[in-house]
């Protein structure tokens, strides 16, 4: 990464990964972000330098994801909540917001259910309680197509089946956003594909998010109000989980809400997680 900051190489489990930290001497509470399958710790570039002159900000690659060990689909999500565990263990930090996007995001979810005490403030962008029947499909066929060599047809199940291809409603920046994914769908080296049939299968396999008793913890639900993958719908079951949280869209955006509308994204997490020096933690 280019931007400043200490990179942590880490193990837990046997498994590799690595966090980037951006430290601040404010005592607000840190903010991790977890990406989602298509991401790596330096897609957060943007929002670390938006938060990085005001507090502390935790870029990661868990196991499974960017530069980490591929993670075998046979470890669930509770592993992964417990390598964030480990994580903020290692970097001697108490609590911190968390900052979850898609695939991230249940892995944010079982880590806020299990480590409540370690969460301040969370954010789940893009979710749902597991994969639902009328997409499980097209889920599989993007397997299909992957291992048996058929790029163009993986590429073109991925797109439609994370892009809203409605043309009656209005995403912006629609073209540019899918001629970006394509490109990085294709460019996908023989290690991405593996590290996407793992993690996929992880997300197929899976129990469904255990929604009788979500975190204990103040959340933030919501996605593009065009999402077509992990709908307004999937969202709003999962915020109705919690005792106090926050649902709501974003205009014009489907599932990649934070390239099609990036600033009203970041709109978003300032209002929730509030001013720099406003979530404090005395004993971090």
């Amino acid at each position: 990464m280019t931007t400043p900051g200490v990179l942590h190489a880490l193990e837990y489990g046997g498994f590799r990964y690595a966090c980037h930290v951006r430290a601040h001497p404010s005592p607000a509470r840190p903010v991790l972000f977890i990406g989602g399958a298509f991401q790596s710790m330096a897609s957060w570039r943007r929002f670390a330098d938006h938060f990085a002159p005001h507090r502390t900000v935790v870029l990661c690659d868990l196991p499974g994801s960017g530069d980490a060990d591929i993670l075998p689909s046979r470890f669930g999500l509770d592993f992964l909540a417990a390598s964030v565990s480990h994580m903020i263990d290692r970097l001697r930090l108490h609590r911190v917001d968390v900052v979850s996007a898609s695939y991230g995001s249940p892995v944010a979810y079982c880590f806020a259910q299990r480590f409540a005490g370690r969460v301040g403030r969370l954010v789940l962008a893009g979710v749902m309680p597991s994969i639902p029947p009328d997409r499980r499909g097209s889920t599989i066929a993007t397997l299909d197509a992957l291992t048996a060599g058929r790029t163009a047809e993986f590429v073109r199940l991925v797109l439609d089946g994370l892009l809203c291809t409605d043309r009656a409603r209005h995403v912006e920046r629609r073209a540019v956003v899918r001629r970006l994914l394509k490109a990085q769908l294709e460019r996908m080296s023989s290690r991405d594909r593996l590290r996407y049939v793992h993690n996929t299968t992880r997300l197929l396999e899976h129990e469904p998010l255990d929604l009788s008793r979500g975190p204990d913890v103040p959340a933030l639900v919501f996605t593009g109000e065009h999402d077509v993958y992990t709908t307004p719908s999937d969202c709003h079951t999962v915020a109705s989980a919690f005792t106090e949280a926050t649902f709501t869209t974003v205009p014009m955006a489907d599932h990649l809400f934070h390239l099609e509308q990036f600033d009203a994204t970041l709109g978003l997490l300032d209002r929730f997680l509030g001013p720099p020096d406003s979530r404090t933690t005395p004993d971090r």
